[in-house]
């Protein structure tokens, strides 16, 4: 359930980020006159920041669902074992 809920939560983030602040600024002019460059510091920093979250979610979701299948298909495909005990 919590992988589930965290992949909501960076897709409802990548929402925002994309489609939902780009409008409330051009609403808004919410940027700070004296730094017109201060927007889009934080715009890219949060974007790097989103996607390696989103990035580090797909590794640990692929890992916790989807490696240890895959790594146990290889090893019986290829009749792989461990030399010391004979076992997998």
């Amino acid at each position: 359930m919590g992988v589930a809920v965290s992949g909501l939560l960076i897709a409802a983030n990548f929402f925002y980020v994309y489609l939902l602040v780009p409008w409330l600024r051009k609403r808004a002019m919410a940027c700070p006159p004296d730094d017109p460059f201060a927007c889009e510091k934080a715009d890219r920093a949060g974007r790097v920041v989103l996607w390696l979250s989103a990035a580090i979610h797909v590794a640990g979701f692929f890992s916790a669902y989807f490696l240890g299948p895959l790594l146990m298909r290889f090893v019986t495909k290829f009749g792989l074992s461990c030399k010391r005990t004979g076992k997998l």
